[in-house]
C-alpha cells in the first residue's frame, strides 16, 4: 500500500505478468488468502511472494493505541483488526504461517 514503492519496476516485471494484491502492512488476512486460492485454483498461480518494507506505518504501535488513536479523530472505534505489529521480521514470519 506505500505509494513509494513501484512494484512493477522493484520485481523487474511488466503489468500483467503477476496477480499483485496489496494491503495496509502486507499482511496476509483471509482475503488474501481467499483471492490467493482464486488466482492459483483458477488462473494458474504457482508462486507466492510476501512483501513488506521497513517503516511500515503499522509498525511500532500496539493495536490499542492504534485504536484509540482512530477513535480520537474520527469519534469510533474500528471494529476490524488493525494488524499494528512491533517487528517487522516477525510479522513477515507471522504473515507466512497464515498462509
Amino acid at each position: 500500500m506505500d505509494a513509494r514503492i513501484c512494484l512493477t519496476s522493484a520485481l523487474g516485471i511488466e503489468a500483467g505478468d503477476a496477480h499483485v494484491i496489496v494491503n495496509a502492512g502486507g499482511i496476509v488476512t483471509e482475503d488474501v488468502i481467499r483471492s490467493l486460492l482464486l488466482s492459483q485454483a483458477l488462473l494458474g498461480t504457482n508462486e507466492v511472494m510476501i512483501i513488506q518494507h521497513s517503516r511500515c506505518g503499522l509498525q511500532g504501535s500496539t493495536e490499542q493505541e492504534m485504536k484509540d488513536s482512530f477513535e480520537r479523530e474520527t469519534g469510533s472505534r474500528p471494529p476490524f483488526e488493525i494488524a499494528a505489529f512491533a517487528d517487522l521480521e516477525d510479522n513477515l514470519r507471522t504473515s507466512m504461517r497464515r498462509g
